[in-house]
């Protein structure tokens, strides 16, 4: 799972890694966008309460969350 690297997004949040991994090689995407760092209790915690927000706030049934690949 990765997020957005404008100035809207969560990229060091803080001032900080907080939300990515301190370090590019593993932080970065392969389209620019930068890596959650799952292993994290704050990470954890804000995508589970973010994903609670949408199924109680417009009832959805479900989230799916998608895997791509870029192949050159």
């Amino acid at each position: 799972m990765h997020f957005a690297v404008d100035a809207y997004s969560l990229k060091e949040f803080d001032g900080t890694a907080l939300y990515e991994y301190p370090h590019k090689d593993v932080g970065e995407s392969e389209w620019g966008s930068y890596n959650f760092m799952h292993s994290r209790r704050e990470v954890a915690c804000f995508l589970q309460s973010a994903a609670n927000y949408w199924l109680k706030e417009y009832h959805f049934d479900g989230l799916r969350m998608d895997v791509v690949s870029r192949q050159e």
